[in-house]
C-alpha cells in the first residue's frame, strides 16, 4: 500500500507539470493526461474522473500476475555529450523531471503486472546481443539498440518477427506505426518503435531559427508560413539570401562571418527527405527496390547549387574537424545564423542562448506537399527489439506493451511537454510546432540500411561535399550494387 500511495502522489506532482507545460506551451497535445486522481488526507481513498479516450489512446487492459519476474532490458550506455539519455532506469523519485517520470513509469508496470525491470547498459548492445543470441542464451527480455543495429541484428536472425508478439497493438498512438510500414520488408518487421524509446524524439530532425537576426533582416514571419503550408524549400532559401554579412570585411566568408543556414553533409539526405523523396520503393508484395526520380536530380541539383554558395550557406564540412562539428552551433549561439540544421535533442545546447529562438520543422517540397515530413535518424535512435532466445514472448510482449502505454502516459508528456517545450524552447509557437513535428515520423528504409552494405546515403553525401551536381550519372554507376546491396538483405529477413 505504501508504494501504490507514493506512486499515486508522483503521478499526481508529473500530471501537474505536464498540465501546466500544455497550458504554457500549447493549447493541443497528442498525449492525453493521466486520468485525474485525488485523495482525501489521511484516507487511501481516491477518485478518478474519467476522460474521453479514443480506441487508439485506450490501453490494452492487462490482469496478469507475473510473480516478480525480472524484466532485464538492454540499452545503450548513456552519454550527455552525445545527447544519450536514460530511457529505462530510475532508482528512485530525486526531483528532476523525466527521472521521476520513468520511476512513475516503471512502478506502474511493475504493480501492474508483478515484474522487477533490471536494466543493463552498455556501449556495444549489437554486439552484445549477437553474441548472446549465437550462444543460445536467453540473456535479456527486451534489447534497444538503434536502427542500424537492428537492422543488422534482423539480417542474422537475431530477432524475434513483431507481429508475432501476441499483446502488442501497433494500432495504438504509443506505437509509431509510420516508421513500421517504411521499414517492412516482405511485410516483415524485426523492430519497432514506441513511446519508450525516447531517443525516437530527440533524433527528429529540426530547425532552429535565431529570432534576433530574423528580425535584423527583415525576415518573414517563418511561423506564420509553416502554419500555411508554404514553408518549402524555396521559400526557405529564399529567407537564407537575405542574412549574409562577410563582418570583418576580409572579403572572405568564413566560420567567423554572418549566414543564413549551417549544416552538414547530412542535408544532402535530410532536406531531399523532408520533401518526401525517397530512395526506396516497394512492389505489392512489400519488396523494396532502389531508385532515383526525376524530382530528386532537379531537387538535389539545386540544393548543391544553394548550399554551395557561400554568401549565406556556412556548410561546416568546409571546415574540417572539429569547427565542423562545432562551428554551426557557435554561430547560432552568438547571432550569426539564421537557420541552423540538428537533431531536436541537441535544443538544450542552447538553453543558455540569451537571444530568443524558434523550432520549426524542416520545409516541404512544395506547397501542394500535404505534410511536413520529420526525418528520425537510425544512428541516434532506440528501437524496440526481442531476442529470438526469448522463451516467454507472451510475457515479454504484454510487458512492452503496457510499458508503451505507461511511457506515453508519463515519459513522454515529461520529455516533450516539460523538458523541451517549456525548459528549451522559447515561446509558444515553438511548442506548437512541436506538436506538428513530432507527428509525421518518417524513415526511408535507405537510410536505415546505411550500415547494412547499402551505400546511397553515404555516397550522396560525398557528392554534397564536393558540390557535385552529377547524381544521375553517379547513381546509375552504382545502381546495380545498390540493389545487390539491397536485395542481400531482403533476402536474409524473407528467409
Amino acid at each position: 500500500m505504501k508504494k501504490s500511495l507514493r506512486l499515486i502522489a508522483l503521478l499526481l506532482a508529473l500530471l501537474a507539470m505536464s498540465t501546466a507545460a500544455v497550458s504554457c506551451g500549447s493549447d493541443k497535445t497528442d498525449t492525453p493526461a493521466a486520468d485525474t486522481t485525488t485523495a482525501a488526507a489521511g484516507t487511501d481513498e481516491t477518485t478518478v474522473s474519467e476522460q474521453t479516450l479514443t480506441p487508439a489512446q485506450t490501453p490494452v487492459a492487462f490482469d496478469e500476475d507475473y510473480g516478480g519476474y525480472d524484466f532485464r532490458v538492454i540499452v545503450m550506455e548513456n552519454d550527455e555529450a552525445a545527447h544519450i539519455i536514460e530511457e529505462i532506469e530510475a532508482e528512485t523519485a530525486n526531483g528532476e523531471t523525466l527521472n521521476d517520470a520513468i520511476y512513475a513509469r516503471n512502478l506502474a508496470v511493475m504493480e501492474k503486472l508483478n515484474v522487477k525491470i533490471t536494466t543493463t547498459h552498455n556501449s556495444g548492445v549489437l554486439n552484445a546481443v549477437k553474441k548472446s543470441v549465437q550462444a543460445g542464451d536467453d540473456t535479456w527480455d527486451l534489447a534497444l539498440p538503434t536502427v542500424y543495429d537492428a537492422f543488422s541484428l534482423a539480417s542474422v536472425g537475431a530477432l524475434t518477427e513483431v507481429h508475432e508478439l501476441p499483446n502488442v497493438d501497433f494500432t495504438k498512438d504509443w506505437w509509431a506505426s509510420d516508421i513500421l510500414t517504411d521499414t517492412s520488408i516482405a511485410n516483415k518487421n524485426y523492430f519497432a518503435v514506441s513511446d519508450i524509446s525516447m531517443h525516437t524524439y530527440g533524433s527528429a530532425q529540426v530547425l532552429a531559427y535565431n529570432k534576433t537576426l530574423a528580425s535584423n533582416y527583415n525576415v518573414s514571419d517563418l511561423y506564420a508560413l509553416v502554419n500555411s503550408g508554404e514553408w518549402t524549400y524555396g521559400k526557405m532559401i529564399e529567407e537564407c539570401k537575405k542574412v549574409s554579412n562577410d563582418i570583418n570585411g576580409d572579403g572572405v566568408m568564413d566560420e567567423n562571418d554572418v549566414y543564413g543556414i549551417g549544416h552538414l553533409s547530412s542535408s544532402a539526405i535530410i532536406f531531399p527527405y523532408s520533401a518526401d523523396l525517397f530512395f526506396v520503393t516497394k512492389d505489392s508484395e512489400d519488396i523494396p527496390s532502389i531508385a532515383l526520380s526525376e524530382r530528386f536530380v532537379s531537387f538535389f541539383q539545386q540544393m548543391v547549387e544553394d548550399f554551395s554558395n557561400t554568401d549565406y550557406s556556412m556548410y561546416t564540412e568546409r571546415y574540417g574537424s572539429p569547427l565542423r562539428n562545432t562551428a554551426g552551433g557557435t554561430a547560432f549561439n552568438e547571432d550569426r545564423l539564421l537557420l541552423y540544421r540538428l537533431d531536436l535533442s541537441y535544443i538544450v545546447d542552447f538553453r543558455d542562448m540569451t537571444s530568443d529562438f524558434g523550432i520549426i520543422p524542416t520545409p516541404k517540397y512544395d506547397a501542394a506537399q500535404e505534410n511536413y515530413v520529420t526525418v528520425i535518424h537510425p544512428g541516434a535512435m532506440s528501437a524496440i527489439a526481442v531476442p529470438v532466445t526469448n522463451p516467454d514472448i507472451d510475457r515479454t510482449s504484454a510487458i512492452i506493451e503496457e510499458m508503451s502505454y505507461q511511457s506515453y502516459q508519463y515519459t513522454k508528456p515529461a520529455y516533450i511537454e516539460v523538458a523541451i517545450k517549456t525548459k528549451y524552447s522559447r515561446d509558444e509557437e515553438s511548442a506548437q510546432m512541436l506538436d506538428l513535428i513530432l507527428s509525421n515520423f518518417r524513415l526511408d528504409l535507405a537510410f536505415g540500411l546505411a550500415n547494412s552494405g547499402l551505400s546511397i546515403t553515404g555516397d550522396m553525401r560525398e557528392l554534397l561535399n564536393k558540390f557535385d551536381t552529377n547524381v544521375t550519372s553517379a547513381f546509375e554507376k552504382k545502381a546495380e550494387k545498390y540493389q545487390n546491396a539491397l536485395d542481400k538483405v531482403v533476402d536474409k529477413i524473407v528467409g
